[in-house]
């Protein structure tokens, strides 16, 4: 290894420095880019709920949908419940604006219509006891809270792309204002 040395010190060569450096932001990139960081859902994620929705396909939202599922200030934990609210949505014609679906942009009132879920997220479905005690319990921590416009209004849903699970619904609440 080479070394400088001054007054008696041995102090690595600049290119060991500038090496360890490259090796230090280097890392530094990698975690920054890792899956903790909380990401937009990708477009094909909001296109593929908004797309199941628009079908009709109970079944394709219900295979999307998390086991614990939140509806406004409910939670149901039976898949029968989570069909029902699933057939009586396609039963009254909900189809999702796709051209408004979340891509990054603002809302006309400046608020990004995908957002983070923090530990107040609930409040926006209910301001409860229940709803709190599902967001903290089952909403994993890098899930996203996104706006769909429908003809019915706009809904809140919050989703989170998992990876090798494929897109995974965690509730829905609306109309908002």
């Amino acid at each position: 290894m080479e070394t400088l040395q001054t007054n008696g010190k041995s102090f690595p060569s600049v290119h060991r420095l500038l090496g360890l450096t490259a090796c230090v932001v280097t890392v530094a990139l990698i975690l920054a880019s890792c899956a903790s960081v909380p990401r937009p859902l990708k477009p094909e994620t909001t296109a593929a709920i908004g797309n199941a929705i628009n079908a009709g396909s109970v079944d394709r939202l219900l295979a999307m949908s998390s086991r614990t599922f939140a509806f406004d200030g409910e939670v149901f934990d039976r898949s029968q419940d989570i069909s029902t609210l699933w057939n009586g949505l396609v039963q009254a014609g909900m189809k999702v604006n796709l051209a408004a679906l979340p891509s990054g942009a603002k809302s006309m009132d400046g608020q990004s219509t995908d957002q983070p879920v923090t530990s107040t997220s609930y409040k926006k479905f209910s301001d409860s006891t229940i709803t709190d005690w599902f967001f903290s319990r089952h909403v994993p921590p890098l899930s996203r809270m996104i706006t769909l416009e429908t003809n019915l209004g706009s809904f809140l849903l919050v989703a989170s792309d998992t990876g090798k699970m494929g897109t995974v619904i965690y509730g829905l609440a609306g109309p908002v204002k």
